[in-house]
Order: C-alpha cells, then structure tokens, then sequence
C-alpha cells in the first residue's frame, strides 16, 4: 500500500471522533504499516511499540519502552502515566504534528479520555514481557509479565515474575 494512500486513510480516521476499537485498531495498524512503508520504524520506536501492543497476542519486544514498563513494575512511577498511556499521547501527539493531520484525538480531553477507555479494551488482552538481567547470573534473567485490566469501569494491572535460564524462547534486542 503507497504511503499517500496509507496517510489519506489515517487523516480521514484521525479526523473522526473516536468511536470504537475497530476504528482504534485499524487507525493503529495503519499507523504501524506507515511507519513501515516510511522508514519512520526506529525514530517512531515507541509508537510502533504501542501498535504492535494492539495487534499482537503477546509482545517480548518491550525494549523500546523498557525504562516506562520496569519503573512500572517496580512500583517508582506515582504517577500511574504508564496506565493512563502519557507516553502514547505524547507519541502520538508528534506523529500528528509531524504528518500535518488535523484530529482532536489527542489535543481535545474528551476524544483522549474515549481513546483511552478504547486501549484499556484493546490492550487488556496482550500481556507484556520485560525482561532484566539478575545480578551476578550471567545465563538467568528475571522476566516480568505486565497485565493491564479492564472489568466494567474498574482498572487494574497485574504483574508476575519468573526466572528464566539461556537460550531465550524468543530473540534478544
């Protein structure tokens, strides 16, 4: 798909008020697939990472963001902006800036609050891996699975650890 016809489809749906997860979904996937056809992947690091989050059963490729999701895991975020997805906002807010697409997704509090209940639904169904290295264990790192939650109205998050022992199940950055 030519990056225009890709860039016409993401202004089109960035100019709608957010509705629902398809529409979120498949503005993420375009996004994603722009990124791609762009060569925009690495400097848009962590906005892919957050597309790839909604289009994926699980993501291991946490390294983009992995300062975000361990001062998350290890409790030094106060803030909760991890869950309140302050870093997507940012991300996406650049993206929109830079591409010169006209949307209130971001910049207006009531599509941003729609957007974030969406990506509560959306993202509730990937859990996310970070893995670290435990001290003095050349082969043994500590995996932590992050699990955002969404029941009704309530939020929540749960994180579990394991330690796992080389070779890794999947490709190390």
């Amino acid at each position: 798909m030519a990056r225009d016809v890709l860039l016409e489809k993401l202004k089109r749906e960035l100019g709608r008020n957010v509705e629902d997860e398809l529409q979120v979904v498949f503005v993420l996937s375009r996004i994603r697939k722009y990124l791609e056809v762009s060569g925009l992947k690495k400097t848009c690091a962590s906005l892919k990472f957050y597309c790839d989050w909604a289009l994926h059963q699980e993501i291991h490729g946490t390294y983009n963001v992995r300062e975000l999701l361990r001062d998350f895991a290890s409790d030094k975020s106060d803030d909760f902006s991890f869950l309140q997805f302050a870093h997507l906002r940012v991300c996406l807010s650049e993206f929109i800036e830079k591409e010169e697409i006209v949307s209130k997704w971001v910049s207006c509090k009531e599509q941003w609050v729609r957007l974030q209940d969406v990506l509560w639904d959306i993202y509730s169904d990937t859990p996310l891996y970070v893995k670290s290295v435990i001290p003095g264990e050349s082969n043994k790192h500590l995996l932590e699975e992050i699990r955002v939650k969404k029941e009704g109205t309530n939020l929540g998050w749960s994180i579990g650890a394991v330690v796992i022992e080389a070779p890794y199940p999947w490709p190390t950055p």
